[in-house]
């Protein structure tokens, strides 16, 4: 068995996961030896594809970012055209930024609809631009529209994407028959989470207070104690000082994930 530190810099956020693992790094459990269901292993895979878009949004936007809500005036349209109008936008808006020599357009996109009045909507997350030229570029309904704040928490924001591209605008609304990968877009510029890996640290000990690397403040504490002894860590941290959110010298090539 070999203790292992797991880091992850999105953005100016760190996030430090420790772990007992095997010696081909998987991670161990004592307490659970069975085989997992097929329904357990479909709520692993969600909660990583969740945890990764927050990675994506913390790594890719920030303070003045957009974050819209574009809406039809009656009568809507039905999801296939909802769709080109939602391509037909992010064109405009990447011609827009283009003409005027601001970097190139990152954005997330979802559609989606209404519990009640099943009307569509985008939401669309955004490099920053003036408001009211984001505004008057959709021309087909109303436009909500807010600016993301510094050293804020926009953890909610990935989760309501998240939520919304599984295809559904409530909990309780039902399904759409268009396939989650037709509502769902990212730019391909979007910059990767960067992860680290470093065997053989020190043993992990709960009695101890979390090591906090010097310019970042605490956001998260998650300590682990299962009743076989296996023990976990996980630390979400923002970096503070202005020092640029890196991996330090010492640790194994990074890669993206």
């Amino acid at each position: 068995m070999v203790w292992i530190e797991r880091r992850v810099y999105a953005g100016d956020i760190l996030e430090i996961e420790t772990y007992q693992a095997a010696r081909d790094g998987r991670k161990v459990s004592r307490s659970e030896n069975r085989a997992e269901t097929d329904k357990g292993q479909a709520a692993r895979n969600e909660k990583y594809s969740q945890k990764h878009l927050t990675r994506l949004v913390n790594a890719n936007f920030g303070a003045s970012d957009l974050w819209l809500t574009l809406s039809y005036a009656p009568p809507a349209p039905e999801m296939d055209q909802a769709l080109k109008d939602r391509a037909r936008y992010l064109r405009k808006v990447r011609a827009w930024r283009r003409g005027r020599g601001m970097p190139e357009l990152k954005y997330i996109a979802v559609t989606t609809t209404e519990r009640d009045t099943r009307r569509i909507h985008h939401h669309i997350l955004m490099s920053k631009m003036p408001m009211e030229d984001a505004v008057a570029l959709w021309g087909l309904g109303r436009v909500q529209l807010e600016q993301m704040t510094p050293d804020a928490e926009h953890s909610w924001l990935a989760r309501y994407i998240f939520r919304n591209r599984q295809g559904r605008a409530e909990p309780e609304a039902p399904r759409d028959k268009i396939p989650q990968k037709r509502r769902w877009s990212q730019s391909r510029n979007l910059t990767q989470p960067i992860v680290c890996i470093k065997r053989g640290v020190k043993p992990l000990r709960l009695t101890r207070a979390p090591h906090i690397p010097r310019g970042y403040k605490m956001l998260d504490l998650q300590r682990c104690a299962s009743d076989a002894g296996d023990l976990s860590e996980y630390i979400q941290l923002r970096r503070v000082d202005g020092k640029p959110n890196r991996p330090p010298r010492g640790w194994s090539a990074p890669r993206n994930g």
